[in-house]
């Protein structure tokens, strides 16, 4: 202990009951013991699933709290329903008093978001709904209750800061306590590459590990066919005669209709046979990197490439909670946006209420906005196009037209 002392940073006019413990990473645990040694030399409180209860139902007050204070027109800042993973990742965690590993639904005596909220609808703070599948959302909350007028608000640990960013200094973490929009202006350069298959090494191409633009893909074949004049139709100097690579290893490759029509015919153009080698994937294998502002493969040696197709942006336009059109974007982290740092944008420009929460059918962690109404041209326009995403990588899906109806 008294080689940390030097270390400590005390502050004396925070209370200790709301200090927060440290991390326990290297912190001795003791056998049959409830408390646990952090790094700071402060023993961490490991708290019973009544006191997880009790941050739980804190927080859920000062989130609502916090949301009729700063919107005191109704619904103040919410857009019914209130799915699950919104509840816990925009209502509870950010307000609980204790920001821990121990304080979790999973900790606590409902073990799940669903029970949770059937608590809630039992306190009669909200009125929830079972959907189809097994979730449950909030459909309305009771900001009257006399236990939202009359919450006192604690103090909130403060967060910590983002520890993880590049070498030119910008954060990749995309976190709900990132403040600072860093992706207004950025400048966004996708870049596209290939490997090889075995079918095209190393007749065409010398490495099946080494990544290929097209336009060095495109160099290779006309290198190839230069190579073997013999290939070259005389009389049609665009046709390519087929030898046994041509025909079994690349039109052989995922034979189609028009590959069977050019096997027949014994020749193909050259435009039609890149094109074939580069979009088919059992020939070339995508992989995509995206590079921001001045970043290069050459000067940053950690940048690595995707492999799959390059990402996008997702508009979908879609019916919740009755007749209500709502316009959920997602997949804005991997342009390096921050979902939560834009809601307040979009609820400005749309002039409508705006939410963040789980991206539905995507990784646990990746979020998508939900603002009222179409607002596919605003969100393209006057959003995502002043952060550098260009229209080509934005994928409208309308599923709000009611069925029966063109």
């Amino acid at each position: 202990m008294e080689t940390h002392v030097d270390d400590l940073d005390l502050e004396d006019d925070e209370p200790e009951d709301e200090q927060v413990g440290g991390g326990t990473s290297g912190a001795k645990s003791a056998e049959n013991n409830d408390e646990q040694m952090s790094l700071d030399g402060q023993e961490e409180h490991i708290p019973s699933p009544k006191e997880v209860d009790d941050a739980f139902m804190e927080a859920f007050l000062y989130s609502l709290y916090t949301a009729k204070k700063n919107n005191p027109g109704e619904p103040h800042g919410l857009d019914f329903p209130v799915q699950a993973s919104f509840l816990i990742s925009n209502m509870i965690q950010p307000h609980l008093r204790h920001q821990s590993p121990h304080y979790n639904i999973k900790k606590s005596s409902w073990k799940n978001s669903k029970k949770f909220i059937k608590h809630l609808d039992k306190e009669v703070l909200v009125k929830s709904k079972d959907r189809n599948g097994g979730e449950t959302v909030i459909l309305d909350i009771d900001f009257k209750d006399e236990r939202i007028k009359s919450f006192q608000p604690y103090r909130l640990p403060k967060p910590k800061s983002s520890e993880a960013s590049n070498d030119n200094g910008s954060s990749d973490k995309l976190g709900p306590d990132a403040g600072t929009d860093q992706s207004l202006g950025q400048k966004l350069n996708l870049q596209v590459v290939y490997r090889a298959s075995t079918r095209l090494v190393p007749e065409l191409l010398p490495s099946k590990t080494t990544f290929y633009s097209s336009q060095q893909i495109t160099a290779a074949l006309k290198q190839y066919i230069e190579d073997n004049p013999e290939l070259v139709n005389e009389s049609k100097k665009r046709y390519i005669k087929l030898n046994p690579f041509i025909a079994n290893n690349i039109l052989g490759s995922n034979p189609g209709a028009d590959d069977t029509r050019i096997l027949a015919a014994g020749e193909v153009d050259r435009g039609t046979l890149n094109r074939h080698i580069l979009e088919d994937d059992h020939l070339c294998i995508p992989y995509h990197i995206l590079l921001r502002n001045d970043q290069t493969l050459e000067a940053d040696s950690s940048l690595k490439s995707k492999a799959g197709p390059p990402p996008k942006v997702t508009l979908t336009i879609e019916r919740r909670g009755g007749n209500k059109v709502v316009t959920a974007v997602g997949g804005l982290e991997s342009f390096f946006i921050n979902p939560q740092l834009i809601r307040p944008e979009l609820q400005k420009k749309c002039a409508g209420s705006a939410s963040v929460g789980q991206l539905m059918g995507g990784k646990p962690g990746m979020l998508e906005v939900q603002v009222q109404g179409d607002q596919r041209a605003v969100i393209e326009k006057e959003i995502l196009a002043k952060r550098g995403v260009r229209s080509e990588w934005i994928e409208v899906v309308d599923k709000s037209k009611k069925k029966g109806k063109k």
